[in-house]
């Protein structure tokens, strides 16, 4: 997005969904930032998560709801009357997933359906951005090296895939049906994995690795070969918000865009692990990889980014390297400074990029 692009943000009306979530809490602190009025849709914040850490620095209203529950999100709709929508509220744990195929499909389709419900009976919203995954995408042979792109087969075999497919399916649905003829643009994101400062999931990657580092405890990895589209928090929020700031006057318009890093340049999930020993300076370290997986997973994901960066001129900033670099600086500012100060830091190193 370009810094002249930020004025946009002054004053609207955004409703985030999934708020208090890791990727939900860096959206409120960036959109207040720009000068935002955010009103937020969630669960609960865990204890231990960003949003419990920065919330009494965030000047949004909390809608405590469970997106299941269609009148209540109703109720949340007839009260904020938003302009945007940004629906981050995922139940999206891969192998919790498993364990839990209808919390999975209750939270990540019928929950959708339930918001662009809501919606669709809005007479205030102008624009909708759902966060799919690049998970959506039939990825049927192991380490083939392909490069998704948007138009490549949706099919995701797993139980989180599968959810998030049947959700990217629904909103195309519910555009061509009902939000197209109400002039109310809507965007489908395919991110790839967002690393960043203050994720607190220790089912996660990098949240697993720096507690362990930092703790001398024992880490285990499902695939030290994995390569992933790695990106950075911000530059993915940079992507989703340079969408809006595209679209927002073009009524009645549909955009399924990819938002990654560059392909090249990538790491395994084992240099990733050696990258940070070494930030750690815990060479003495190992980790224990997987012997039972319980989800069947490719060793390699890679998404191709030309749609957008010829689209809007987005580009991402940060490589894995800057990534890693960032997340352990977090990691270790925050044991001794405000963590809402280093959010802010960071976010204003990232402008200066701009």
């Amino acid at each position: 997005m370009k810094k002249a692009d930020i004025l946009f943000w002054k004053d609207k009306k955004v409703l985030i969904t999934g708020h208090t979530g890791f990727v939900g809490t860096w959206m409120c602190i960036v959109l207040q930032r720009y000068g935002a009025d955010i009103s937020g849709l969630s669960l609960e914040a865990h204890k231990a998560s960003l949003f419990e850490k920065v919330k009494n620095n965030l000047s949004i209203k909390n809608y405590y709801v469970d997106l299941r529950e269609y009148e209540s999100v109703t109720k949340v709709f007839d009260e904020v009357k938003p302009e945007i929508v940004i629906h981050l509220a995922a139940f999206g744990f891969v192998k919790e997933c498993v364990s839990e195929p209808f919390r999975t499909y209750t939270t990540n389709v019928l929950g959708t359906v339930n918001l662009l419900e809501a919606v669709k009976d809005c007479e205030t919203v102008k624009n909708v951005l759902i966060i799919s995954s690049d998970k959506v995408y039939r990825n049927d042979v192991i380490l083939t090296g392909h490069i998704f792109n948007e138009t490549d087969s949706l099919g995701g075999l797993d139980t989180y895939s599968a959810s998030k497919t049947c959700e990217d399916l629904v909103s195309q649905s519910y555009f061509d049906t009902y939000l197209k003829s109400k002039n109310i643009s809507l965007e489908i994101v395919r991110p790839g994995n967002i690393l960043g400062g203050g994720d607190h999931i220790q089912s996660r990657l990098i949240p697993s690795l720096l507690n362990g580092f930092d703790k001398g405890e024992p880490i285990e990895i499902r695939n030290k070969s994995a390569i992933r589209p790695w990106q950075h928090i911000l530059d993915a929020i940079d992507a989703y918000l340079t969408i809006i700031v595209n679209l927002f006057e073009e009524k009645g318009r549909i955009g399924i865009y990819n938002v990654g890093p560059e392909n090249d340049g990538q790491m395994s999930v084992g240099q990733i692990f050696e990258y940070l020993q070494n930030k750690f300076s815990k060479q003495d370290m190992t980790f224990e990889e997987e012997t039972k997986r319980n989800v069947k997973e490719a060793g390699y994901l890679g998404i191709s980014i030309e749609k957008i960066k010829d689209e809007f001129l987005w580009k991402p900033y940060k490589t894995i390297r800057d990534i890693l670099d960032d997340v352990f600086e977090f990691y270790i500012d925050s044991k001794k400074k405000p963590v809402y100060d280093i959010c802010i830091e960071q976010i204003e190193r990232y402008i200066d990029c701009l």
